[in-house]
């Protein structure tokens, strides 16, 4: 390293700087009293002449001073007329671990002390090197080259910095050294200037610490309602004791001792001394903790604390939180040097501790308490009746006893110890009402130095309504004797929900009633007639009413009627298919004389268009020809209600037709059929002729039938039958023209067409007819139609005539013919 640092002086210099020859060389130092402080008056770090020394320099220096010193270069007669050599300056840097000087400057020509060809010399940088001169660890140096002439003195002028901690250095003393380039003493001679060590005095840091609590007093409040809970389960009650309701709430507050309470103030005063003989820029950072924990940090910032004094460099006051402990507080100090600009490396530390202490002050001593009752929810009042205990007043000119729904204030007198006060209130519901509310108390502790605390109590309000529903009832009256009825019902609310079945009963004579459904919440209910006890009353509408608060009840009202009974017919022939076209007269109570009829239309029954009153009826037929009577049945009544409500009575007619079919001789006329007088054929006998019929007698025969027009166009058809297992021949009609239809005057009918659908069969299609027109038919057939067929075994055939109306058997002849042998068993 000094090889190095060497080699870059020269490198600067003249070349061949060497040691010097003839020049005396004379290193001095300031010593200093504790009179000297510098800079002088000229700024410069330079103490007067007669301060400089080669011995001790004495007690005056201290940490981070700037010690001058003085190079004396004495050029004699034996010296070169000018000559350049290097020197080097050196002080202790540092050793077992514990710094020396720390800065040396560059040195300076003294131009008052040098003669006049002195220069200012040739300097190379400040540089350390290991191990050091003397023996120690780290010795700092500048080489110095110096041009100087022959007869002359050259003075120059330079510092060196007392590091922070030096007071530490090991040994008794520290060096300022003068040694040639090689740093050795070697042609120049041993040269030093020391301070002694045990003579400097540190930069210091110290603190005071103080830590203060007030004291609070802590109140305590509570209140409690009685009851905790009102209730009102009908406020439909017209009844004021079903409106009204009282209520007790005590307010009690309690003082405690006072404790130490708040926040902790924390106030450290931070001072810094310098002992140094020149102003040192110090920074300070102090951090008050709780045991390892920062709490607050401050920095005093750039403080100049001049030469040799102590100052208060930094006041740090922190609010700490309630309950800190093992406070304590650490300023570390940082230093500037002003002149040199060099850093100044390490830190002085200062650490106090405090314990809290009372701060002489008591707070919230006394308090004031101030209650605020105010009610909510639809229809709800209150009124505050009175109040014992503490004294106090209400506010904002209430009156007791009034009700209102605005807030109630009362406020107490200054309190000084534990206490209370009762209030005595009264809660009202206004109307009819279905809701909830509360009346909410809040009782606020004020103390007199800010301390508060609040009691909040809240009293639940239900009122509940119970609505009515009435549900009236009439009838006709019919109830007479021992007769009773009642009639059912079912409440259902708007979730369909069946919520009462109610019932309403009557006896004879009786033609109104109502029932009352009570405990019903508000709402919409509507009311079903499910039923009666005879069940013959004809179930109404179902009704639907909303009753809604303030309203407390409603109404609805059914109006009963019976299902009348009715009267219906049938018509029952022998044999069946004449049941249409047959009036029936019914007659009895509300009905005029002649009655109220109705026509069958077929087996059905028919209904009489009347509603039947109570009492007797009756029910006629009008006759048809060619019918008898044979039986009726339920067509005398009588009518009682409620008992035959809709009940539907039933009458059945049993007629038999009484045919008019007749298989008549040839001769017989048409009118001789209508009168009656027509003869009857039962047989036509047959001769035989080597097993087979070969002749018949009679020859003809007429069958005549009378038909009744069941409308304007319809068919008939004349149908023949036989009976026997064997013969199939039947007897022919004798031709078409033997088709005959006529009036029931005898007179022709021109509104027949007529054909032969099969052997032995007539169809007429009769157009235009009056519905209920009498015809009558006449159809003229052959026997011989049988003569050649064999003979039939067994040997007597049964033929049937009948007479059909749209397939329908209307008449018939009752005997039929017998084809039989003739006896002899031949022909005639």
């Amino acid at each position: 390293m000094f090889v190095a640092a060497l080699a870059l002086v020269l490198a600067s210099g003249e070349a061949g700087a060497t040691d010097p020859t003839g020049v005396t060389p004379r290193l001095e130092g300031c010593r200093n009293d504790g009179s000297i402080t510098l800079p002088d008056g000229s700024g410069k770090f330079i103490c007067p002449d007669s301060a400089y020394t080669s011995g001790n320099l004495g007690k005056g220096w201290n940490e981070l001073d700037l010690v001058p010193y003085r190079l004396t270069l004495s050029a004699g007669t034996s010296a070169p007329a000018t000559q350049t050599y290097t020197l080097a300056i050196a002080v202790d840097r540092e050793d077992a671990g514990r710094p020396g000087y720390d800065v040396l400057s560059v040195p300076v020509l003294n131009t008052t002390l040098s003669s006049t060809s002195c220069a200012a010399p040739m300097v190379g940088a400040a540089t350390e090197v290991t191990p050091g001169v003397g023996g120690i660890h780290t010795t700092l140096y500048r080489l110095v080259t110096i041009t100087q002439a022959r007869n002359t003195t050259c003075v120059y002028d330079y510092y060196a910095r007392l590091a922070l901690g030096s007071h530490l250095f090991p040994g008794s003393s520290l060096h300022a050294n003068l040694l040639n380039e090689d740093l050795s003493t070697s042609g120049i001679g041993a040269r030093d200037v020391s301070i002694p060590v045990r003579e400097i005095l540190p930069q210091e840091l110290r603190k005071t610490m103080i830590a203060t609590q007030d004291r609070d007093v802590v109140w305590n409040i509570v209140k409690a309602p009685t009851p905790a809970r009102l209730t009102f389960p009908n406020t439909c009650s017209p009844a004021p004791a079903d409106r009204e309701q009282d209520v007790s709430l005590t307010v009690t507050w309690t003082k405690q001792a006072a404790t130490p309470s708040g926040d902790i103030t924390v106030i450290t005063n931070i001072y810094a001394k310098n002992p140094a003989s020149r102003t040192i820029t110090v920074n300070v950072t102090d951090v008050i903790r709780s045991g390892t924990t920062a709490l607050n940090t401050a920095m005093s910032g750039p403080v100049n604390v001049p030469a040799n004094t102590e100052q208060l460099v930094l006041t740090h006051t922190a609010v700490v939180p309630a309950g800190s402990t093992g406070l304590n507080d650490v300023a570390v100090a940082t230093y500037t040097d002003p002149v040199t600009s060099v850093p100044v490396p390490g830190t002085t530390t200062a650490t106090a501790s405090a314990v809290v202490q009372p701060s002489g002050i008591i707070r919230n001593d006394t308090a004031v308490i101030t209650d605020l009752e105010h009610i909510t929810g639809d229809f709800l009042e209150f009124a505050a009746n009175s109040f014992s205990g503490a004294t106090g007043s209400f506010l904002n000119g209430y009156v007791p006893g009034t009700f209102t729904t605005m807030p109630i204030t009362w406020r107490s007198g200054t309190q000084s110890t534990s206490g209370s006060v009762s209030f005595s209130k009264t809660v009202r519901v206004t109307q009819p009402s279905s809701t909830s509310g509360h009346l909410l108390d809040t009782a606020l502790l004020e103390g007199a130095d800010g301390f508060t605390t609040l009691a909040d109590v809240d009293v639940d309000i239900s009122t509940l309504a119970r609505v009515d529903l009435t549900i009236s009832k009439s009838i006709p009256n019919v109830l007479s004797g021992t007769e009773t009825e009642t009639f059912f019902f079912e409440v259902v609310d708007s979730t369909n929900t069946v919520v009462a079945l109610p019932s309403i009963g009557f006896t004879a004579g009786e033609t109104s009633d109502s029932v009352t459904v009570g405990g019903l919440m508000p709402g919409s209910y509507t009311v079903r007639e499910v039923g009666s006890t005879s069940g013959k009353w004809e179930l109404q509408p179902s009704k639907t009413v909303t009753i809604m608060l303030p309203s407390c009840a409603g109404t609805v009202t059914f109006a009963n009627t019976f299902h009348e009974a009715l009267a219906k017919v049938r018509k029952v022939t022998q044999p069946a298919g004449s049941e249409a076209g047959w009036t029936f007269t019914l007659q009895g109570p509300g009905l005029p004389a002649e009655g109220v009829s109705v026509t069958t239309t077929g087996t059905g029954l028919e209904t009489f268009p009347f509603e039947l009153l109570e009492g007797a009826y009756h029910i006629e037929e009008t006759a048809r020809p060619g019918f008898e009577f044979v039986s009726k049945e339920g067509c005398d009544f009588t009518v009682d209600y409620p008992a035959d409500a809709g009940r539907v009575f039933e009458c059945t007619f049993t007629n038999r037709f009484v045919p008019t079919g007749k298989v008549a001789p040839t001769e017989t006329t048409c009118q001789d059929f209508t009168s009656g007088t027509a003869g009857d054929i039962t047989q036509v006998m047959y001769g035989t002729r080597i097993g087979r019929i070969n002749n018949t007698s009679p020859g003809v025969f007429f069958y005549y039938s009378r038909v009744t027009a069941p409308s304007s166009s319809f068919i008939i058809d004349v149908r023949e039958t036989k009976t026997h297992p064997t013969f199939n021949a039947l007897f022919a009609v004798q031709n078409i023209n033997q088709i005959r239809v006529y009036n029931a005057d005898c007179t022709n009918s021109p509104l027949a067409t007529v054909s032969m659908p099969g052997p032995g069969q007539a169809r007429i299609s009769i157009t235009g007819a009056t519905p209920g027109q009498v015809f009558i038919v006449s159809v003229k057939y052959d026997t011989s139609s049988v003569v050649g067929q064999p003979v039939p075994s067994p040997n007597t055939v049964h033929y049937d005539f009948d007479t059909l109306v749209n397939a329908t058997v209307v008449d018939f002849d009752v005997d039929g013919v017998n084809l039989v042998p003739r006896p002899g068993g031949s022909g005639f």
